[in-house]
C-alpha cells in the first residue's frame, strides 16, 4: 500500500543512488519517480506535497477527504512515461506530473467503489476525437499479508478496458523472474496477480464509448478501490517553467520545462518586452520536455515559444528577467531604518 518514489536529476534522468525494483515478490517498485536534489528523500517530499494538493482539491469538490487509493490511482495514472515504455522496474509508471494529477481530481475523472469475490464493476467513458492516448488505472488499499509470506497481495482485482470494437485490453505486466535480462524486458499485456494497482493504456483510440471493468478475482470480504482515467490529447504543448510567477535571473543557467506529446522537432525562441523573437536552440524534440539555457544579462519582460512546422506556436507566460537584487541593511534604529540594494 506504500507508494515508493525514485529520484531523478533536474532533467528527469534517474539518479544512480535511486533504488531499483522489483520487490521480493515481483511487485513494481518504485511506482513513481520525481526530481530529488538531495536524493529520493527530496523526491518523496515532492510527491507527498502533490498528494496534499490532490487531497485539498478532492475535499473542495466532494466535501470530504479522499481514500488513499484514489491518490495513488491519480498520481500513477498521470505520470509521464519514462525509461522503458509503460512501466518498468526502474522508473515505475513514470515521472511525477502534478498538473495532470490535480486536473484529474478537479475534472472528476475518477470513481470510487467496492467489490466482493466474483463480482464486477462496469463504467463507460466517452473518449473524444483527437486523443493520443487513453489511460486507466485502478488502485486499492490491500489487506495485510501474513508475516514472512512469499506474496504480499491478499485481495486481487483485475482491470480490463473494452474498446468500441469490443476488443478487451488488459493491463501492463512485467516479468519478475530474478535475473537482470528478464527484469529489463519491456512490459506486455496480461493478468496482474502481484500488484494492488493496474494500468491499461490505449494508443490513438478511436472516438467512442469505452468500458472500464474491474473484477474481484480473489477477494476476502469487500474490497474498496478507486479508478482514474485520462485523455492525452494530440498536439499537446504546455509550458510549465517558467510561468508568470517564476522570475528568471539574468546570467543564470535556466532549465525550461514543458509537457508535450508532439512527435515533432522545432526551435526554441525568446522575446524581450514584446520585441523580435531571438533564437535559443534549434533541433529541439518536443518530447524532450526540457532544455537548458544561460539567460542573457538583461532586465525586462521575457517570453518563450516553441515553433515547429505545421503546428501552432506554443507560447509561454510572460515573466520577469532581472539581475539578482541584493538587499543590505544600512542601519536599523527604533524610528527608522536604511535599506540599500545593488543596481
Amino acid at each position: 500500500n506504500i507508494l515508493v518514489v525514485g529520484a531523478t536529476d533536474s532533467l528527469g534522468v534517474l539518479e544512480s543512488l535511486s533504488s531499483r525494483g522489483p520487490a521480493h515478490d515481483g511487485r513494481v517498485k518504485p511506482e513513481l519517480t520525481a526530481f530529488g536534489q538531495d536524493g529520493s528523500s527530496g523526491a518523496a517530499a515532492l510527491v507527498s506535497g502533490t498528494a496534499l494538493l490532490l487531497q485539498q482539491a478532492y475535499k473542495r469538490r466532494e466535501g470530504s477527504l479522499p481514500p488513499a487509493s484514489l491518490l495513488r490511482a491519480a498520481l500513477i495514472n498521470s505520470a509521464e512515461d519514462a525509461g522503458a515504455p509503460n512501466v518498468d522496474y526502474q522508473n515505475g509508471y513514470g515521472r511525477l506530473n502534478a498538473w495532470d494529477a490535480l486536473t484529474t481530481i478537479q475534472e472528476g475523472r475518477y470513481k470510487i467503489d467496492s467489490l466482493q469475490q466474483g463480482a464486477q464493476w462496469v463504467y463507460d467513458v466517452a473518449v473524444p476525437a483527437g486523443v493520443r492516448k487513453l489511460r486507466v488505472t485502478v488502485a486499492w488499499t490491500d489487506l495485510p499479508a501474513p508475516v514472512n509470506n512469499t506474496k504480499a497481495l491478499v485481495n486481487d482485482l483485475d482491470l480490463q478496458v473494452t474498446d468500441n470494437a469490443v476488443v478487451v485490453v488488459q493491463p501492463w505486466v512485467l516479468n519478475p523472474s530474478a535475473n537482470a535480462t528478464t527484469l529489463a524486458q519491456p512490459a506486455v499485456r496480461g493478468t496482474d496477480t502481484l500488484n494492488n494497482q493496474e494500468q491499461v493504456t490505449i494508443d490513438n483510440p478511436a472516438a467512442g464509448n469505452y468500458t472500464i471493468r474491474v473484477q474481484g478475482r480473489r477477494v476476502t470480504g469487500r474490497q474498496p478501490f478507486a479508478v482514474a482515467w485520462q485523455f492525452d490529447t494530440s498536439n499537446r504543448f504546455l509550458w510549465t517553467y517558467p510561468t508568470a510567477g517564476d522570475p528568471v535571473l539574468a546570467g543564470d543557467r535556466v532549465v525550461l520545462r514543458w509537457l508535450s506529446n508532439r512527435s515533432s522537432t522545432g526551435t526554441l525562441e525568446w522575446s524581450l518586452n514584446g520585441g523580435a523573437w531571438q533564437p535559443l536552440a534549434a533541433g529541439v524534440a518536443a518530447q524532450a520536455l526540457s532544455a537548458t539555457w544561460v539567460a542573457p544579462d538583461t532586465t525586462g519582460l521575457i517570453r518563450f515559444r516553441f515553433r515547429s512546422a505545421g503546428e501552432p506556436d506554443a507560447l509561454s507566460d510572460e515573466t520577469v528577467i532581472s539581475r539578482r537584487v541584493e538587499l543590505r541593511t544600512g542601519f536599523n534604529c527604533a524610528d527608522s531604518f536604511l535599506l540599500t540594494w545593488s543596481g
